[in-house]
Protein backbone atom coordinates (compact mmCIF):
# COMPACT_ATOMS: atom_id res chain seq x y z
CA UNK A 1 0.00 0.00 0.00
CA UNK A 2 2.78 2.37 0.79
CA UNK A 3 4.29 1.73 -2.57
CA UNK A 4 1.12 2.57 -4.43
CA UNK A 5 0.64 5.83 -2.55
CA UNK A 6 4.16 6.84 -3.37
CA UNK A 7 3.47 6.28 -7.04
CA UNK A 8 0.29 8.42 -6.98
CA UNK A 9 1.80 11.35 -5.16
CA UNK A 10 3.55 12.90 -8.18
CA UNK A 11 0.31 12.97 -10.17
CA UNK A 12 -1.46 15.05 -7.53
CA UNK A 13 0.90 17.99 -8.14
CA UNK A 14 0.51 19.91 -11.37
CA UNK A 15 4.11 21.05 -11.33
CA UNK A 16 5.28 17.50 -11.79
CA UNK A 17 2.77 16.85 -14.63
CA UNK A 18 4.10 19.61 -16.88
CA UNK A 19 5.53 18.13 -20.10
CA UNK A 20 9.23 18.48 -20.56
CA UNK A 21 10.42 19.90 -23.86
CA UNK A 22 11.97 17.27 -26.06
CA UNK A 23 15.50 17.70 -27.19
CA UNK A 24 15.73 18.75 -30.78
CA UNK A 25 17.46 16.45 -33.11
CA UNK A 26 20.41 17.80 -35.02
CA UNK A 27 18.90 16.72 -38.32
CA UNK A 28 15.59 18.52 -37.61
CA UNK A 29 17.36 21.70 -36.60
CA UNK A 30 19.13 21.70 -39.92
CA UNK A 31 15.87 22.21 -41.90
CA UNK A 32 14.37 25.60 -42.74
CA UNK A 33 10.66 26.51 -42.82
CA UNK A 34 10.23 25.15 -46.33
CA UNK A 35 11.69 21.81 -45.39
CA UNK A 36 14.94 22.28 -47.26
CA UNK A 37 18.21 21.41 -45.66
CA UNK A 38 20.29 24.25 -44.31
CA UNK A 39 24.01 23.95 -43.99
CA UNK A 40 25.34 23.80 -40.47
CA UNK A 41 27.69 26.70 -40.92
CA UNK A 42 24.93 29.23 -42.16
CA UNK A 43 23.47 30.51 -38.88
CA UNK A 44 21.82 33.66 -40.42
CA UNK A 45 19.51 31.50 -42.52
CA UNK A 46 18.47 29.62 -39.41
CA UNK A 47 17.28 32.91 -37.77
CA UNK A 48 15.51 34.46 -40.87
CA UNK A 49 12.30 32.40 -40.77
CA UNK A 50 11.36 33.10 -37.11
CA UNK A 51 12.00 36.85 -37.64
CA UNK A 52 9.59 37.05 -40.59
CA UNK A 53 6.86 35.27 -38.63
CA UNK A 54 7.24 37.63 -35.69
CA UNK A 55 7.01 40.80 -37.91
CA UNK A 56 3.84 39.65 -39.76
CA UNK A 57 2.19 38.65 -36.49
CA UNK A 58 3.01 42.03 -34.94
CA UNK A 59 1.49 43.92 -37.92
CA UNK A 60 -1.71 41.89 -37.83
CA UNK A 61 -1.95 42.39 -34.11
CA UNK A 62 -1.52 46.18 -34.36
CA UNK A 63 -4.21 46.48 -37.04
CA UNK A 64 -6.59 44.37 -34.99
CA UNK A 65 -5.96 46.53 -31.96
CA UNK A 66 -6.62 49.71 -33.98
CA UNK A 67 -9.95 48.39 -35.27
CA UNK A 68 -10.92 47.28 -31.82
CA UNK A 69 -10.07 50.70 -30.40
CA UNK A 70 -12.13 52.48 -33.05
CA UNK A 71 -15.10 50.18 -32.49
CA UNK A 72 -14.75 50.61 -28.76
CA UNK A 73 -14.67 54.41 -29.08
CA UNK A 74 -17.71 54.41 -31.37
CA UNK A 75 -19.57 52.11 -29.00
CA UNK A 76 -18.79 54.40 -26.10
CA UNK A 77 -20.01 57.36 -28.23
CA UNK A 78 -23.31 55.60 -28.89
CA UNK A 79 -23.64 54.66 -25.24
CA UNK A 80 -23.08 58.26 -24.24
CA UNK A 81 -25.55 59.63 -26.85
CA UNK A 82 -29.09 60.02 -25.54
CA UNK A 83 -32.17 62.16 -26.05
CA UNK A 84 -31.43 63.93 -22.80
CA UNK A 85 -27.99 64.88 -24.05
CA UNK A 86 -29.40 66.08 -27.39
CA UNK A 87 -31.98 68.26 -25.65
CA UNK A 88 -29.36 69.59 -23.25
CA UNK A 89 -27.03 70.60 -26.09
CA UNK A 90 -29.90 72.10 -28.06
CA UNK A 91 -31.06 74.24 -25.14
CA UNK A 92 -27.52 75.40 -24.56
CA UNK A 93 -26.96 76.25 -28.26
CA UNK A 94 -30.42 77.56 -29.18
CA UNK A 95 -29.44 81.22 -29.07
CA UNK A 96 -26.35 80.66 -31.15
CA UNK A 97 -28.32 78.54 -33.61
CA UNK A 98 -30.90 81.27 -33.97
CA UNK A 99 -28.27 83.94 -34.60
CA UNK A 100 -26.38 81.73 -37.04
CA UNK A 101 -29.61 80.86 -38.87
CA UNK A 102 -30.68 84.49 -39.25
CA UNK A 103 -27.24 85.61 -40.39
CA UNK A 104 -26.88 82.76 -42.88
CA UNK A 105 -30.40 83.30 -44.25
CA UNK A 106 -29.81 86.99 -44.88
CA UNK A 107 -26.39 86.27 -46.37
CA UNK A 108 -27.70 83.64 -48.76
CA UNK A 109 -30.64 85.90 -49.71
CA UNK A 110 -28.24 88.66 -50.69
CA UNK A 111 -25.92 86.34 -52.58
CA UNK A 112 -28.63 84.42 -54.46
CA UNK A 113 -30.59 87.58 -55.28
CA UNK A 114 -27.46 89.23 -56.61
CA UNK A 115 -26.58 86.22 -58.75
CA UNK A 116 -30.15 85.88 -59.98
CA UNK A 117 -30.31 89.56 -60.92
CA UNK A 118 -27.86 88.85 -63.77
CA UNK A 119 -30.31 86.52 -65.56
CA UNK A 120 -34.01 86.56 -66.47
CA UNK A 121 -36.37 84.28 -68.40
CA UNK A 122 -39.82 84.48 -69.91
CA UNK A 123 -42.07 82.38 -72.14
CA UNK A 124 -43.38 83.68 -75.47
CA UNK A 125 -46.55 82.09 -76.88
CA UNK A 126 -47.78 82.58 -80.45
CA UNK A 127 -51.48 83.33 -80.10
CA UNK A 128 -52.91 83.39 -83.62
CA UNK A 129 -54.47 80.89 -85.97
CA UNK A 130 -51.54 80.55 -88.38
CA UNK A 131 -49.09 79.63 -85.60
CA UNK A 132 -50.13 75.95 -85.69
CA UNK A 133 -48.63 75.75 -89.18
CA UNK A 134 -45.44 77.60 -88.22
CA UNK A 135 -46.40 80.82 -90.00
CA UNK A 136 -46.91 84.50 -89.18
CA UNK A 137 -50.34 86.19 -89.33
CA UNK A 138 -49.81 87.27 -92.94
CA UNK A 139 -48.74 83.78 -94.05
CA UNK A 140 -44.94 84.19 -93.97
CA UNK A 141 -42.70 81.60 -92.32
CA UNK A 142 -42.05 82.28 -88.63
CA UNK A 143 -38.44 82.04 -87.48
CA UNK A 144 -37.04 82.62 -84.00
CA UNK A 145 -33.86 83.97 -85.60
CA UNK A 146 -35.68 87.30 -86.01
CA UNK A 147 -34.67 88.00 -82.41
CA UNK A 148 -31.07 88.33 -83.55
CA UNK A 149 -31.46 90.51 -86.66
CA UNK A 150 -29.38 93.66 -86.86
CA UNK A 151 -32.37 96.01 -87.10
CA UNK A 152 -34.08 94.45 -84.10
CA UNK A 153 -30.95 94.58 -81.93
CA UNK A 154 -30.34 98.22 -82.86
CA UNK A 155 -33.94 99.05 -81.97
CA UNK A 156 -33.45 97.44 -78.53
CA UNK A 157 -30.26 99.39 -77.83
CA UNK A 158 -31.95 102.61 -78.92
CA UNK A 159 -34.99 101.95 -76.73
CA UNK A 160 -32.86 101.19 -73.67
CA UNK A 161 -30.23 103.88 -74.29
CA UNK A 162 -27.33 101.41 -74.16
CA UNK A 163 -25.76 102.27 -77.52
CA UNK A 164 -22.51 103.38 -75.86
CA UNK A 165 -22.32 100.46 -73.41
CA UNK A 166 -23.15 97.47 -75.59
CA UNK A 167 -22.77 96.42 -79.23
CA UNK A 168 -25.27 94.44 -81.25
CA UNK A 169 -23.02 91.36 -81.33
CA UNK A 170 -22.60 91.45 -77.54
CA UNK A 171 -26.35 91.82 -77.09
CA UNK A 172 -26.95 88.87 -79.42
CA UNK A 173 -24.66 86.72 -77.24
CA UNK A 174 -26.75 87.62 -74.18
CA UNK A 175 -30.08 86.54 -75.72
CA UNK A 176 -31.12 82.90 -76.07
CA UNK A 177 -34.37 81.50 -77.49
CA UNK A 178 -35.44 77.87 -77.69
CA UNK A 179 -38.72 75.93 -78.04
CA UNK A 180 -40.41 75.01 -74.78
CA UNK A 181 -40.92 71.43 -75.92
CA UNK A 182 -37.40 70.66 -77.10
CA UNK A 183 -36.90 66.95 -77.56
CA UNK A 184 -34.71 64.71 -79.66
CA UNK A 185 -36.43 63.82 -82.93
CA UNK A 186 -35.48 60.39 -84.27
CA UNK A 187 -38.49 59.55 -86.46
CA UNK A 188 -40.49 61.47 -89.00
CA UNK A 189 -43.65 61.07 -86.92
CA UNK A 190 -41.97 62.91 -84.03
CA UNK A 191 -41.60 66.19 -85.93
CA UNK A 192 -43.70 68.99 -84.50
CA UNK A 193 -44.22 72.76 -84.83
CA UNK A 194 -43.62 74.67 -81.63
CA UNK A 195 -45.85 77.64 -80.79
CA UNK A 196 -44.12 78.67 -77.56
CA UNK A 197 -40.52 79.56 -76.82
CA UNK A 198 -38.26 80.17 -73.83
CA UNK A 199 -36.45 83.51 -73.98
CA UNK A 200 -33.45 83.91 -71.68
CA UNK A 201 -31.12 86.82 -70.98
CA UNK A 202 -27.77 86.94 -69.20
CA UNK A 203 -26.79 90.45 -68.18
CA UNK A 204 -23.11 91.34 -68.70
CA UNK A 205 -21.13 92.52 -65.70
CA UNK A 206 -20.42 95.78 -67.53
CA UNK A 207 -24.11 96.74 -67.14
CA UNK A 208 -24.20 96.16 -63.38
CA UNK A 209 -25.97 99.09 -61.74
CA UNK A 210 -27.24 100.55 -65.04
CA UNK A 211 -30.16 98.23 -65.75
CA UNK A 212 -31.48 94.98 -64.34
CA UNK A 213 -31.77 91.81 -66.35
CA UNK A 214 -35.56 91.74 -65.95
CA UNK A 215 -35.95 95.34 -67.14
CA UNK A 216 -33.78 94.65 -70.19
CA UNK A 217 -35.73 91.48 -70.99
CA UNK A 218 -39.03 93.36 -70.67
CA UNK A 219 -37.75 95.99 -73.09
CA UNK A 220 -36.63 93.28 -75.53
CA UNK A 221 -40.09 91.69 -75.49
CA UNK A 222 -41.81 95.08 -75.82
CA UNK A 223 -39.75 96.09 -78.85
CA UNK A 224 -40.23 92.70 -80.53
CA UNK A 225 -44.00 92.79 -79.97
CA UNK A 226 -44.19 96.28 -81.50
CA UNK A 227 -42.15 95.29 -84.55
CA UNK A 228 -43.95 91.97 -84.98
CA UNK A 229 -47.34 93.69 -84.91
CA UNK A 230 -46.22 96.35 -87.39
CA UNK A 231 -44.58 93.88 -89.79
CA UNK A 232 -47.21 91.16 -89.88
CA UNK A 233 -50.52 92.95 -89.58
CA UNK A 234 -52.73 93.43 -92.63
CA UNK A 235 -52.00 96.81 -94.22
CA UNK A 236 -55.09 98.44 -95.70
CA UNK A 237 -53.45 99.99 -98.80
CA UNK A 238 -56.82 99.77 -100.57
CA UNK A 239 -58.12 102.53 -98.32
CA UNK A 240 -55.50 105.07 -99.41
CA UNK A 241 -57.61 107.31 -101.68
CA UNK A 242 -56.64 110.64 -103.18
CA UNK A 243 -59.40 113.23 -103.43
CA UNK A 244 -57.53 115.63 -105.70
CA UNK A 245 -59.54 115.89 -108.96
CA UNK A 246 -58.09 119.13 -110.29
CA UNK A 247 -56.55 117.48 -113.38
CA UNK A 248 -59.57 115.27 -114.14
CA UNK A 249 -62.68 115.93 -116.15
CA UNK A 250 -66.08 114.86 -114.85
CA UNK A 251 -66.06 111.67 -116.92
CA UNK A 252 -62.61 110.74 -115.55
CA UNK A 253 -63.77 111.53 -112.02
CA UNK A 254 -66.65 109.09 -112.47
CA UNK A 255 -64.24 106.35 -113.65
CA UNK A 256 -61.93 107.07 -110.69
CA UNK A 257 -64.89 106.78 -108.28
CA UNK A 258 -65.83 103.47 -109.91
CA UNK A 259 -62.29 102.11 -109.42
CA UNK A 260 -61.99 103.28 -105.76
CA UNK A 261 -65.40 101.89 -104.84
CA UNK A 262 -64.38 98.54 -106.34
CA UNK A 263 -61.17 98.49 -104.27
CA UNK A 264 -63.01 99.30 -101.04
CA UNK A 265 -65.66 96.70 -101.79
CA UNK A 266 -63.02 94.00 -102.36
CA UNK A 267 -61.23 94.93 -99.12
CA UNK A 268 -64.45 94.80 -97.12
CA UNK A 269 -65.25 91.41 -98.65
CA UNK A 270 -61.95 90.00 -97.38
CA UNK A 271 -62.32 91.56 -93.92
CA UNK A 272 -65.92 90.34 -93.68
CA UNK A 273 -64.74 86.79 -94.40
CA UNK A 274 -62.05 87.10 -91.70
CA UNK A 275 -64.06 88.85 -88.96
CA UNK A 276 -67.63 88.96 -90.17
CA UNK A 277 -69.04 88.39 -86.70
CA UNK A 278 -67.11 91.24 -85.11
CA UNK A 279 -69.25 94.13 -83.86
CA UNK A 280 -67.64 97.30 -82.52
CA UNK A 281 -68.82 99.18 -79.44
CA UNK A 282 -70.64 101.64 -81.73
CA UNK A 283 -72.53 98.79 -83.41
CA UNK A 284 -70.53 98.91 -86.66
CA UNK A 285 -69.66 95.81 -88.68
CA UNK A 286 -67.96 95.04 -91.97
CA UNK A 287 -71.16 93.80 -93.59
CA UNK A 288 -72.93 97.08 -92.75
CA UNK A 289 -70.12 99.17 -94.27
CA UNK A 290 -70.09 96.95 -97.35
CA UNK A 291 -73.79 97.60 -97.80
CA UNK A 292 -73.10 101.35 -97.74
CA UNK A 293 -70.48 100.93 -100.48
CA UNK A 294 -72.86 98.95 -102.66
CA UNK A 295 -75.57 101.58 -102.26
CA UNK A 296 -73.09 104.31 -103.18
CA UNK A 297 -72.11 102.43 -106.32
CA UNK A 298 -75.60 101.41 -107.40
CA UNK A 299 -77.44 104.68 -106.77
CA UNK A 300 -75.33 107.78 -106.12
CA UNK A 301 -72.52 107.05 -108.60
CA UNK A 302 -74.92 105.81 -111.27
CA UNK A 303 -77.00 108.98 -110.87
CA UNK A 304 -73.89 111.13 -111.27
CA UNK A 305 -72.73 109.33 -114.43
CA UNK A 306 -76.20 109.49 -115.98
CA UNK A 307 -76.44 113.24 -115.34
CA UNK A 308 -73.09 114.19 -116.89
CA UNK A 309 -73.69 112.12 -120.05
CA UNK A 310 -77.31 113.05 -120.60
CA UNK A 311 -76.51 116.74 -120.24
CA UNK A 312 -73.04 116.59 -121.83
CA UNK A 313 -71.35 118.14 -118.77
CA UNK A 314 -67.57 118.49 -119.13
CA UNK A 315 -64.81 120.93 -118.33
CA UNK A 316 -63.38 120.59 -121.87
CA UNK A 317 -66.00 119.36 -124.34
CA UNK A 318 -63.66 119.19 -127.32
CA UNK A 319 -61.16 116.95 -125.57
CA UNK A 320 -63.93 114.63 -124.36
CA UNK A 321 -65.31 114.34 -127.90
CA UNK A 322 -61.87 113.46 -129.29
CA UNK A 323 -61.38 110.83 -126.59
CA UNK A 324 -64.74 109.22 -127.33
CA UNK A 325 -64.08 109.17 -131.10
CA UNK A 326 -60.72 107.46 -130.51
CA UNK A 327 -62.39 104.95 -128.21
CA UNK A 328 -65.07 104.24 -130.81
CA UNK A 329 -62.44 103.65 -133.48
CA UNK A 330 -60.68 101.09 -131.30
CA UNK A 331 -63.95 99.40 -130.40
CA UNK A 332 -65.02 99.27 -134.03
CA UNK A 333 -61.83 97.43 -135.01
CA UNK A 334 -62.38 94.94 -132.19
CA UNK A 335 -66.06 94.50 -133.07
CA UNK A 336 -65.27 93.80 -136.73
CA UNK A 337 -62.55 91.28 -135.81
CA UNK A 338 -64.74 89.41 -133.37
CA UNK A 339 -67.64 89.31 -135.81
CA UNK A 340 -65.49 87.85 -138.60
CA UNK A 341 -63.99 85.20 -136.28
CA UNK A 342 -67.44 84.25 -135.04
CA UNK A 343 -68.69 83.82 -138.63
CA UNK A 344 -65.73 81.58 -139.46
CA UNK A 345 -66.38 79.33 -136.46
CA UNK A 346 -70.08 79.12 -137.37
CA UNK A 347 -69.18 77.99 -140.90
CA UNK A 348 -66.98 75.27 -139.50
CA UNK A 349 -69.76 74.11 -137.22
CA UNK A 350 -72.19 73.87 -140.15
CA UNK A 351 -69.84 71.44 -141.93
CA UNK A 352 -69.99 68.92 -139.08
CA UNK A 353 -72.37 65.93 -139.21
CA UNK A 354 -74.70 66.33 -136.23
CA UNK A 355 -75.39 62.60 -136.04
CA UNK A 356 -71.71 61.85 -135.72
CA UNK A 357 -71.28 64.47 -133.04
CA UNK A 358 -74.31 63.41 -131.00
CA UNK A 359 -73.12 59.77 -130.84
CA UNK A 360 -69.85 60.47 -128.95
CA UNK A 361 -70.56 58.68 -125.65
CA UNK A 362 -68.27 56.99 -123.12
CA UNK A 363 -69.09 54.47 -120.36
CA UNK A 364 -68.60 55.81 -116.86
CA UNK A 365 -69.92 55.71 -113.28
CA UNK A 366 -71.67 58.41 -111.33
CA UNK A 367 -71.04 59.39 -107.68
CA UNK A 368 -73.35 56.62 -106.48
CA UNK A 369 -71.47 53.97 -108.43
CA UNK A 370 -74.18 53.52 -111.06
CA UNK A 371 -73.11 52.84 -114.65
CA UNK A 372 -74.22 55.17 -117.44
CA UNK A 373 -73.10 56.48 -120.85
CA UNK A 374 -71.76 60.01 -120.64
CA UNK A 375 -71.30 62.46 -123.50
CA UNK A 376 -67.78 63.88 -123.58
CA UNK A 377 -66.49 67.14 -124.98
CA UNK A 378 -65.11 67.07 -128.51
CA UNK A 379 -63.57 69.67 -130.77
CA UNK A 380 -66.96 70.92 -131.96
CA UNK A 381 -67.89 71.87 -128.40
CA UNK A 382 -64.84 74.13 -128.05
CA UNK A 383 -65.64 75.71 -131.43
CA UNK A 384 -69.19 76.45 -130.35
CA UNK A 385 -68.10 78.03 -127.08
CA UNK A 386 -65.45 80.15 -128.80
CA UNK A 387 -67.91 81.34 -131.42
CA UNK A 388 -70.40 82.34 -128.74
CA UNK A 389 -67.74 84.31 -126.81
CA UNK A 390 -66.67 86.22 -129.91
CA UNK A 391 -70.24 87.03 -130.83
CA UNK A 392 -70.98 88.34 -127.32
CA UNK A 393 -67.85 90.50 -127.41
CA UNK A 394 -68.86 92.00 -130.75
CA UNK A 395 -72.36 92.77 -129.45
CA UNK A 396 -70.95 94.48 -126.32
CA UNK A 397 -68.59 96.58 -128.44
CA UNK A 398 -71.48 97.69 -130.65
CA UNK A 399 -73.51 98.73 -127.60
CA UNK A 400 -70.59 100.76 -126.24
CA UNK A 401 -70.12 102.48 -129.58
CA UNK A 402 -73.81 103.43 -129.65
CA UNK A 403 -73.59 104.83 -126.11
CA UNK A 404 -70.48 106.84 -126.96
CA UNK A 405 -72.19 108.31 -130.02
CA UNK A 406 -75.04 109.54 -127.80
CA UNK A 407 -72.47 111.06 -125.42
CA UNK A 408 -70.76 112.83 -128.32
CA UNK A 409 -74.12 114.29 -129.44
CA UNK A 410 -74.73 115.63 -125.91
CA UNK A 411 -71.19 117.08 -125.64
CA UNK A 412 -71.57 119.00 -128.90
CA UNK A 413 -73.94 121.30 -127.03
CA UNK A 414 -72.32 123.98 -124.82
CA UNK A 415 -72.29 123.30 -121.03
CA UNK A 416 -74.10 125.81 -118.85
CA UNK A 417 -72.70 127.07 -115.53
CA UNK A 418 -75.61 125.69 -113.56
CA UNK A 419 -74.94 122.21 -114.91
CA UNK A 420 -71.31 122.47 -113.84
CA UNK A 421 -72.38 123.47 -110.32
CA UNK A 422 -74.77 120.53 -110.08
CA UNK A 423 -72.09 118.12 -111.30
CA UNK A 424 -69.55 119.55 -108.83
CA UNK A 425 -71.98 119.25 -105.94
CA UNK A 426 -72.58 115.60 -106.85
CA UNK A 427 -68.80 115.02 -106.89
CA UNK A 428 -68.54 116.60 -103.43
CA UNK A 429 -71.31 114.36 -102.09
CA UNK A 430 -69.66 111.20 -103.41
CA UNK A 431 -66.28 112.35 -102.05
CA UNK A 432 -67.78 112.94 -98.62
CA UNK A 433 -69.46 109.56 -98.58
CA UNK A 434 -66.26 107.80 -99.65
CA UNK A 435 -64.27 109.60 -96.93
CA UNK A 436 -66.89 108.59 -94.36
CA UNK A 437 -66.76 104.96 -95.48
CA UNK A 438 -62.95 104.91 -95.35
CA UNK A 439 -62.91 106.51 -91.89
CA UNK A 440 -65.49 104.04 -90.55
CA UNK A 441 -63.52 101.12 -92.00
CA UNK A 442 -60.26 102.30 -90.40
CA UNK A 443 -61.94 102.76 -87.01
CA UNK A 444 -63.46 99.30 -87.24
CA UNK A 445 -60.07 97.83 -88.20
CA UNK A 446 -58.43 99.59 -85.25
CA UNK A 447 -61.01 98.18 -82.82
CA UNK A 448 -60.78 94.71 -84.30
CA UNK A 449 -56.97 94.64 -84.40
CA UNK A 450 -56.79 96.06 -80.87
CA UNK A 451 -58.27 92.80 -79.65
CA UNK A 452 -56.56 90.48 -82.09
CA UNK A 453 -53.11 91.92 -82.76
CA UNK A 454 -52.40 92.84 -79.15
CA UNK A 455 -52.63 89.14 -78.32
CA UNK A 456 -50.53 87.90 -81.24
CA UNK A 457 -47.62 87.35 -78.83
CA UNK A 458 -48.15 86.61 -75.14
CA UNK A 459 -45.20 86.86 -72.75
CA UNK A 460 -45.53 85.01 -69.46
CA UNK A 461 -42.69 85.57 -67.01
CA UNK A 462 -41.98 83.43 -63.95
CA UNK A 463 -43.94 84.00 -60.76
CA UNK A 464 -42.72 87.13 -59.02
CA UNK A 465 -43.90 86.50 -55.45
CA UNK A 466 -41.93 87.92 -52.54
CA UNK A 467 -40.60 84.50 -51.56
CA UNK A 468 -39.30 83.70 -55.05
CA UNK A 469 -38.10 87.21 -55.79
CA UNK A 470 -35.71 87.25 -52.83
CA UNK A 471 -34.95 83.48 -52.82
CA UNK A 472 -36.20 83.02 -49.26
CA UNK A 473 -36.90 79.31 -49.55
CA UNK A 474 -33.44 78.17 -50.76
CA UNK A 475 -31.79 80.60 -48.34
CA UNK A 476 -33.69 79.13 -45.39
CA UNK A 477 -32.83 75.58 -46.51
CA UNK A 478 -29.12 76.37 -46.74
CA UNK A 479 -29.19 78.16 -43.37
CA UNK A 480 -30.96 75.15 -41.83
CA UNK A 481 -28.25 72.88 -43.21
CA UNK A 482 -25.53 75.02 -41.64
CA UNK A 483 -27.39 75.13 -38.30
CA UNK A 484 -27.74 71.36 -38.38
CA UNK A 485 -24.01 70.94 -38.94
CA UNK A 486 -23.33 73.45 -36.15
CA UNK A 487 -25.63 71.54 -33.77
CA UNK A 488 -24.10 68.13 -34.58
CA UNK A 489 -20.62 69.55 -34.09
CA UNK A 490 -21.69 70.85 -30.66
CA UNK A 491 -23.09 67.42 -29.74
CA UNK A 492 -19.90 65.64 -30.76
CA UNK A 493 -17.79 68.17 -28.90
CA UNK A 494 -19.84 67.70 -25.71
CA UNK A 495 -19.65 63.90 -25.89
CA UNK A 496 -15.88 63.94 -26.47
CA UNK A 497 -15.41 66.33 -23.57
CA UNK A 498 -17.41 64.12 -21.20
CA UNK A 499 -15.52 61.01 -22.25
CA UNK A 500 -12.24 62.79 -21.63
CA UNK A 501 -13.41 63.84 -18.14
CA UNK A 502 -14.51 60.28 -17.34
CA UNK A 503 -11.17 58.82 -18.41
CA UNK A 504 -9.31 61.35 -16.26
CA UNK A 505 -11.52 60.45 -13.29
CA UNK A 506 -10.84 56.71 -13.81
CA UNK A 507 -7.08 57.29 -14.04
CA UNK A 508 -7.05 59.29 -10.81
Amino acid sequence: MKRKLNVLQPTSRPEAAAPQPAEQDDSAAALNTTGAAVPEGDKSAEKAAPAEKKSSRSKLGSRREERESVLTSFQRFLDTLSIRLLCEVFLRQVRRLFVVGVVCTLTFMCVLTTVKSFSATTTMSLNYEESVTGKTPNGARFSESEFLTQEYLEAILQATGLQDDLTTSELADCISISPTNSKLVTKEDDYYISSSYHIGLKLPWSLWGKITAQDLLDQICRVYLKRFTADYRINAASLDISFDYSDMDYEEIGSYFQMMIGRINNYLTVRNDQAGSYLSTSGQSYSAIKKQVQNLQSYTLSEYQSYIWENGVAKNNARCIDDLNELNRTLRWGEMSDSQKSDIFMDILDNYNNKMVSSVLIPTYDSDGSFYMSRTKVGIDDLALRANELLSSAVDAQKTITTNNSKITALEQPTEAQELQVAQSMVDVITQQLASIVSATRELDADCYAQRISRYLVFNGPESSFIKRYNIKPSVMLAALICTVWYLAAVVKTICQRQRERLQAENE
